[in-house]
């Protein structure tokens, strides 16, 4: 059984009066007309923080494609993603919709509504805090996927067109409004409780998950300014990030109802689902199977009972021919985590190598590949023995720092699928811009960087638009634009 990291059971979640529907304008969100002003606080945070969770944990292609694009999974019959075609599904204006209707708009209403619930000033600070924490890691993914986004007016009701504010513009103030959270935040006062789905309102919890956040973000940043990532990195530390994976950021789903499952069992399990649209990528799956990776037995079936096999990415696969995904990671109940240990220790060997922090990288590495096989069920020997191997080893594995810890975050964050499509665009591994690692393509140098403005943005903000799309690299709203920050 994969290691069981939760919080607690959630409940039937039947909030249905918060659901802010997506729409296809930004104006529609904007105006909100379906927002109610009677539901408590906590139950808009806890919406907004249960949508946070579903959308970046969903498989489906029509909002979440990045498992996908890093090609940890790909396509069976319906190869559209697999091959860089955004027009049938359209996840460009999904991921966009959804995470400013059913997250961004959701957590400012809490925010606003916090101050309204009679609680003590410190403990209505706390929350509002905790909810302006969510917010960061929201836009973040937002103008980690697009570039520029309408950030500043976003959810300013008033505002029909909103502007663009600039990619670089936010990242400082995403890393300023955490620290700012961070040190604001009262120990010695309480916060939401159980509207919390992730810490249950334990401030001590938040104080790391936000510290995290920084930390990731501010390495994001390191190949284009460094002396600002380094900074961060070291309020990060200082203010001390994820300490083991008890303190994960995870969402615990229900089989209460199919609106408390996993998004992942909801498109796999065959409880739920008739379907056969994804399967595991021959590029992840060959690699895992060379070193023997002891976490295939936790997130895959084998093939005939004999081997694991994977698909090829871009090509049809026929589901019968190849490893199917394991009983545990189409559980309904299967937890989803947005931020973890795993991933910090990965951080920290990382800003070893870039001379942030002292220590010891190859102890960094392993924590974080041993957190990463306990997590899916596997023991410390397992964890030893994978180590042992000379190619994964951090003394003696191939490439620079970045091709070695590329490879492993991209195995580690095989259920962190919009990380693993950020790893793989800043640190460059494994490079799935080559003719190689897309053998149905005829040509390297289409992989997607970015994804392209949802079309309702060119045709109706279409001057804020304009100047967003000027600002990126080539000056041309393509996928294959690389952000300011990646090298």
């Amino acid at each position: 059984m994969m290691r069981k990291n939760y919080k607690r059971m959630l409940g039937l979640f039947t909030i249905g009066g918060i659901l802010l529907a997506s729409c296809s304008k930004l104006t529609s969100m904007n105006d909100n007309p379906k927002a109610t002003t009677n539901v408590a606080a906590s139950a808009v945070f806890t919406y907004g923080q249960k949508k946070l969770v579903d959308n970046y944990t969903s498989p489906s292609v029509s909002v979440n494609v990045f498992r996908t694009l890093s090609q940890e999974w790909t396509e069976c019959t319906y190869v559209y993603a697999a091959k860089y075609v955004f027009t049938a599904y359209t996840p460009q204006s999904n991921w966009w919709n959804y995470l400013y209707s059913q997250v961004l708009n959701n957590l400012e209403d809490a925010k606003n509504k916090w101050v309204n619930t009679g609680e003590d000033s410190s403990i209505v600070n706390n929350e509002r805090r905790i909810t302006d924490m969510l917010e960061v890691y929201t836009f973040n993914m937002l103008t980690g996927t697009f570039g520029d986004i309408p950030y500043t007016a976003s959810l300013n009701t008033d505002i029909p067109f909103a502007e663009y504010d600039s990619s670089q513009t936010i990242y400082n103030d995403l890393l300023y409004r955490l620290d700012t959270s961070i040190s604001r935040l009262n120990s010695a006062a309480t916060a939401m409780g159980e509207a919390d789905l992730f810490y249950n309102g334990d401030i001590s919890k938040w104080k790391k998950f936000g510290a995290s956040l920084m930390m990731k973000i501010a390495i994001q940043l390191a190949d284009y300014n460094s002396t600002l990532s380094k900074s961060y990195v070291t309020k990060a530390i200082d203010y001390g990030i994820l300490a083991s994976n008890d303190d994960n950021a995870t969402f615990t789903y229900s089989s209460s109802s199919t609106n408390n499952i996993n998004p992942i069992a909801a498109a796999l399990n065959s409880s739920y689902s008739t379907r056969h649209d994804f399967c595991p990528a021959g590029l992840l799956v060959n690699y895992m199977n060379t070193y023997s990776d002891p976490r295939r037995a936790y997130i895959f079936r084998l093939y005939n009972d004999s081997a694991y096999v994977g698909g090829v990415a871009g090509s049809s696969n026929s589901y019968d021919k190849v490893s199917l995904f394991s009983t545990s990671l189409i559980n309904p109940t299967m937890p989803g985590t947005i931020l973890d240990y795993t991933t910090m220790q990965f951080l920290m060997a990382e800003a070893v190598e870039r001379g942030f922090t002292t220590g010891t990288a190859a102890t960094y590495y392993n924590n974080a590949i041993t957190s990463s096989i306990e997590f899916w069920g596997g023991s410390a020997a397992d964890a030893t023995t994978y180590l042992a191997q000379s190619g994964v080893a951090y003394s003696s594995a191939t490439g620079t720092w970045k091709q070695k810890l590329g490879y492993q975050k991209w195995l580690a964050n095989f259920n962190n699928p919009y990380d693993a499509w950020t790893d793989v665009r800043r640190l460059g591994y494994p490079n799935l811009d080559t003719k190689e690692t897309r053998p149905n393509n005829t040509d390297a140098g289409d992989f997607p960087y970015r994804l392209t403005y949802p079309s309702n943005e060119s045709g109706s903000n279409t001057t804020n638009w304009e100047t967003a799309v000027s600002h990126l690299t080539g000056g041309a709203d393509v996928v294959t634009a690389k952000l300011f920050w990646i090298p």
